[in-house]
C-alpha cells in the first residue's frame, strides 16, 4: 500500500460481509507496532477502533520500506459475553 493511501485510514472498522442480517461490532482496542526501514520499532496501544492521537502519530510517520503490524485486535459482537481476539493485520508500505 503506498503511503498516501495507508495515512487516510482513520482506524479498523469490522465489516462481515455476506452476513443473513446487518450486524455491527464494536473495535474495543489494538496494537499497532511501526517496524521503519530504518530506525527502533515504535508500539502504541489503540482504545477503541478509531486512532488515537499516539497511533495517528505513528501513522503520519510511514515512510516507503515500512512495515505496519495490527496485533491484539479485541472486537465484541451484539450477543458476545466477552471481546474475541481478531487475526492480526500486516502493511507493508511500498
Amino acid at each position: 500500500m503506498g503511503n498516501g493511501e495507508f495515512k487516510v485510514h482513520k482506524g479498523i472498522i469490522p465489516i462481515l460481509e455476506n452476513f443473513d442480517f446487518d450486524i455491527t461490532c464494536n473495535v474495543q482496542g489494538f496494537e499497532l507496532v511501526r517496524v521503519p526501514k530504518k530506525g527502533d520499532v515504535q508500539r502504541v496501544v489503540n482504545q477503541g477502533g478509531k486512532y488515537g492521537a499516539q497511533a495517528k502519530n505513528l501513522v503520519n510517520q510511514c515512510q516507503h520500506g515500512d512495515t505496519y503490524y495490527y496485533n491484539n485486535i479485541k472486537v465484541k459482537c451484539p450477543g458476545d459475553p466477552a471481546a474475541r481476539e481478531l487475526n492480526g493485520m500486516i502493511f507493508n508500505i511500498r
